[in-house]
């Protein structure tokens, strides 16, 4: 369920609601330059944290690379979770 609803530049402990057709999303951003390893390397990041209001149980957390993009998320629902990171990539002019 990625928002793709961003907000860049961010400010550390802003909230907002990224869809008007979804009242319930809500996004909070809870870090400005948090570091991330992955297979594809290191990146400072901003760490995204969207909740539902409707859904108690519900958290998605990106890790957003200015630059590259989404490069690591993590996904609780009602105690499942999962998580998914980048492996590799290349940037085009």
């Amino acid at each position: 369920m990625l928002s793709k609803y961003y907000r860049y530049p961010a400010t550390l402990g802003e909230t907002y609601k990224p869809n008007a057709d979804d009242p319930t999303l809500v996004i909070n951003i809870t870090a400005l330059n948090e570091k991330v390893k992955t297979k594809a390397g290191e990146f400072e990041c901003v760490v995204y944290k969207e909740t539902n209001t409707e859904e108690p149980g519900f958290t998605f957390t990106s890790w957003v690379a200015p630059g590259v993009g989404v490069v690591k998320y993590a996904f609780t629902e009602d105690g499942e979770s999962s998580s998914s990171e980048l492996v590799s990539y290349t940037l085009v002019d």
